[in-house]
């Protein structure tokens, strides 16, 4: 049981390091696109 519970928090943790990852590229992104674009409009 412990081991199987070690392997769900492990898992949820991959996911997490991804998410956080996914957020960063997506919010440099949006930041080059925004100086790309002039500032705000």
């Amino acid at each position: 049981m412990p081991l199987e519970v070690g392997a769900a928090a492990g898992a949820a943790n991959v996911e997490m390091i991804c998410l956080i990852i996914n957020i960063d590229i997506h919010y440099r992104f949006h930041i080059k696109l925004f100086r790309y674009s002039g500032g705000d409009k």
